[in-house]
């Protein structure tokens, strides 16, 4: 003897569940801002406030990232989660930052000049409005020498996500 699922004792119709279960699936998906993107080529001496363009989309929800400008550009306002990271080679060392339009929110510095090279990244939590733009650059600091590479040994990278 089969036993009644809860859902067949409350007496609501098999539809009606199906169909609010996929309702909240989609509400779910259209609400998710996510994104991580990472670069398929090396950056040769980047100069000064060099914004970094990640051109292979791995994850894009919501659509935010631009991939041409390296810019993510909020499609809602709140707390937002940004990490990247970048792989420099011996005799380098680059400092960058997360920018929320012109602000700097984060700075990473890695020094390889002892002929080690390798990776090194950032992670900030941030406010973020609605079409603002955040980007990984070089800082104007004169601490930058050398490429910024990305293969794969190690991916130079930005993925960023809404906290819910």
């Amino acid at each position: 003897m089969k036993k009644a699922s809860a859902f067949k004792r409350s007496g609501i119709p098999e539809k009606v569940i199906q169909t609010s279960a996929q309702q909240r699936i989609a509400r779910a998906a259209d609400t998710t801002i996510a994104f991580y993107a990472y670069s398929s080529h090396t950056f040769p001496r980047p100069s000064d406030h060099f914004i970094l363009n990640f051109d292979t989309i791995i994850t894009n929800l919501g659509n935010g990232y631009h991939p041409h400008s390296g810019t993510f550009i909020a499609t809602r306002s709140g707390y937002y989660v940004f990490t990247w990271s970048f792989r420099i080679q011996g005799d380098a060392h680059i400092s960058t930052e997360l920018v929320v339009n012109d602000t700097p929110r984060g700075t990473v510095y890695y020094d390889a000049t002892e002929k080690v090279g390798g990776n090194t990244g950032g992670t900030v939590v941030v406010h973020v409005n609605q079409d603002d733009e955040v980007f990984i650059r070089t800082t104007n600091t004169n601490y930058n020498l050398g490429d910024i590479l990305s293969d794969n040994a190690g991916r130079t990278y930005f993925g960023g996500w809404l906290l819910s």
